[in-house]
């Protein structure tokens, strides 16, 4: 997730980036129109007539509709950080979480650890570390320490 936020005020987020499905979700999808830019592995994985059936359950549509989809995670990255006015990319907040249902934990870039190192109930639970890309161009899945 891409965000800004202004001295005082919640955070706004400006680009959501899904990257998979979680296997329990036996391929539904729904709550794939939230995102900006999803890997094409999750569209792969994605059961169109579950996902439409949920989204026509719940009488919003657009919960179902696809995003933009690219292969890689560099590609995602490069799009959405084209997309926010920044002199430079390391001054992105990215939040990076595990999926919706696990949010006690999280990763972030170094520029928003700054921010929420004020944070009251937040710790550090690793090292800092940085982003390595494979030579397919993806990043490694999330691993909670």
């Amino acid at each position: 997730m891409f965000h800004e936020t202004v001295q005082g005020e919640a955070p706004k987020v400006r680009t959501l980036v899904f990257r998979d499905l979680h296997p329990a979700s036996m391929g539904n999808a729904i709550g794939i129109g939230h995102a900006d830019f999803v890997r094409s592995r999750l569209v792969r994985k994605m059961d169109p007539e579950a996902t439409r059936l949920t989204a026509q359950a719940l009488t919003i549509p657009s919960l179902a509709a696809i995003p933009i989809h690219l292969e890689t995670d560099r590609e995602i990255l490069d799009a959405a950080l084209s997309m926010i006015p920044l002199q430079a990319s390391e001054k992105a907040r990215i939040v990076w979480i595990r999926n919706t249902s696990s949010l006690a934990e999280f990763e972030c870039s170094e520029a928003f650890l700054e921010e929420v190192s004020h944070w009251k109930d937040l710790s550090l639970a690793s090292e800092r570390y940085s982003l390595h890309f494979d030579a397919e161009g993806n990043l490694r899945d999330f691993v909670i320490s």
